[in-house]
């Protein structure tokens, strides 16, 4: 696969940021008295991504400028609550769509207009340290969040507050190491590391790799209690029931 830039998402404070795009409040309600429709909380129009070469002619003269197709334009709107797949084969750019719609790739077609993302696990971009226990990570990320100009005392105990929360909602002792964690509970926790950030839309990445059909069934029903809208790239979709699925090419 052709090679693009990637932008790191560790940190939680570049959540929801973007570069060609408009970051948007989607979510305000009708002011009319007719019950209110629902608005998109990530919507893209043709977006798609291209990268230019420079190759030989095959004369063997001179070189041609040549664009490679990162991932071919699609359309996609996600409302709140939705999970949606995005599906296509190995290369078929899903990881890339799925980081042009949270604002972490450099796309160079089409437009994206999106309330608050967060990354659940992306390999390679946004994962669990191995030596850092689930708490320390969930602590490590509140601090990184947590809003200045209030007293001390009271920001220790909101923070102490939202640690003990986000532990209770961990299906696993959060004593344990990221690197002793099952796959299914690796999501899991980077799950609730998201959740910190108030997002409205959860991105997850390879949500089929080293899951069996019943731990992405777990998997999708996790992501469905957080209320949340999840969009997802995996090979196959079946599994999580999803409410749409999106074929991705090149």
């Amino acid at each position: 696969m052709p090679s693009a830039e990637v932008l790191d998402d560790a940190a939680p404070s570049d959540e929801g940021r973007i570069y060609a795009d408009q970051e948007v409040s989607l979510g305000e309600e009708d002011e009319t008295e007719e019950p209110a429709v629902p608005a998109p909380v990530l919507a893209a129009r043709g977006l798609g991504h291209q990268i230019r070469g420079v190759g030989r002619q095959q004369s063997g003269l001179g070189r041609q400028i040549r664009r490679e197709t990162v991932f071919q334009p699609f359309d996609l709107e996600v409302f709140p609550g939705e999970l949606i797949v995005l599906t296509g084969a190995s290369g078929s750019g899903r990881t890339a769509a799925l980081l042009s719609l949270t604002g972490n790739f450099r796309h160079n077609q089409g437009v994206v207009e999106r309330a608050r993302t967060a990354l659940g696990l992306v390999r390679g971009v946004h994962e669990p340290e191995p030596m850092l226990t689930a708490r320390e990570h969930l602590d490590e990320r509140l601090r990184l969040l947590r809003p200045v100009g209030l007293p001390t005392r009271v920001r220790r105990e909101r923070h102490r507050a939202a640690l003990a929360e986000a532990e209770r909602r961990l299906p696993f002792d959060a004593t344990a190491k990221a690197r002793d964690l099952s796959p299914l509970d690796r999501h899991r926790l980077m799950i609730e590391l998201a959740r910190l950030a108030d997002p409205a839309v959860l991105a997850v990445d390879d949500a089929d790799v080293q899951l069996t059909l019943d731990e992405q069934r777990d998997l999708a029903d996790a992501l469905r209690a957080t209320g949340l809208a999840a969009v997802l790239t995996a090979r196959e979709a079946t599994a999580y029931a999803p409410d749409r699925i999106v074929e991705i090419t090149r």
